[in-house]
Formats: C-alpha cells, structure tokens, sequence
C-alpha cells in the first residue's frame, strides 16, 4: 500500500534560532554602509554590501528551502501479522533549482514497530520513536531509504507523521 506524499502546507513556519541577533546583523551592515559612504571608505562600502547580500540570500533560501520538496512512505503490502518483516521504503525528492544546504526529518514510529540499522530517537513519554535523517540535498534530487522492519506486537500501528526541517546554509533561521 503506497502512503500518499507529504507535502509541507503553506505557509510554513520561520523559526529563528535568536532573531535579535539577526536584526542587530542587519543594523551593523546599514550602519557600516552608511557610515563608509559618507567617509568614502571603499573597504567599507564592500564589506557592508556583501553582509546585505548575504542576509538577503539567507531570507530568500529560508522562504524557498522547503517548497516542492515531498516525502512519501511507502509498504508493500497492506496488512502484516505478528512477527512478520515488511520494507519501508522512505523517498525524499527536492523538486526545485534550490539545492537544500541541509534537511532533517524526524517520522514517527510506535513502539511495535522495529527498523534495522536506524538511528531511533525514543519518547518515553509517549511511547513513541522517531526514525531521523539529516542529508543535503542538491537541486531536483531524490534520495531513498529502505528499512528492513520487525513486527514486534500485535495491534493497529499509526506511522507518521513526519517533520522536516531545512534553512539557509548561514544558519540564520530554519523552517519548519
């Protein structure tokens, strides 16, 4: 049974890490190009213009990084029984010209479900595992993860969903 694609629904969240710091960033470049045009201070005027374009393509690469970029989760078979292996098959596909410096998914498994080789993340809490992956990804790229997976418990078992997370490169600010 193919689980349908995951889309992020628009708009998506900036988060930034400390967005005082990235006010005072664009304070100090207007300043310092300000200051180095009145005094016609050439090394100046370039270091404040290259800071702007630095931040104006942070801002641009956050508000684009997770556009057209989808997640499909996909099983062979509908149905398995107790202490059956099924494959998952993970597929990630970056649908735009804008490469994606980094990308981190966090899917949700319960607790009767068992992947080999993959690095969980254990809620004790709930009672729920996260599956994580970090990757780049360059323009129209697709990568694939296949996870051989133990069924370990009876019962209905909900998978997903899933949270990804990507930014600009400067790690100015992420998306969620």
């Amino acid at each position: 049974m193919a689980t349908p694609r995951v889309e992020p629904q628009y708009p998506i969240r900036t988060v930034s890490s400390d967005r005082k710091w990235q006010t005072l960033w664009t304070i100090f470049f207007v300043v310092l190009l300000a200051a180095s045009i009145i005094f016609a201070h050439g090394l100046g005027i370039a270091f404040g213009l290259m800071g702007l374009a630095a931040i104006g393509v942070a801002r641009f690469w956050n508000r684009a990084s997770l556009q057209k970029v989808t997640y499909e989760r996909t099983f062979p078979q509908e149905r398995v029984f107790f202490g059956d292996e099924i494959f998952m098959d993970l597929v990630v596909s970056n649908r735009k010209p804008v490469p994606l410096a980094w990308l981190s998914m966090d899917d949700q498994l319960p607790e009767g479900v068992m992947p080999h080789g993959a690095s969980l993340n254990r809620n004790i809490q709930s009672g729920i595992d996260s599956l994580s992956h970090s990757t780049a990804m360059a323009w129209y790229e697709r990568i694939r993860w296949r996870y051989r997976i133990d069924v370990v418990g009876r019962g209905e078992y909900r998978i997903g969903p899933v949270r990804m997370e990507s930014g600009d490169p400067l790690a100015f600010s992420e998306v969620v």
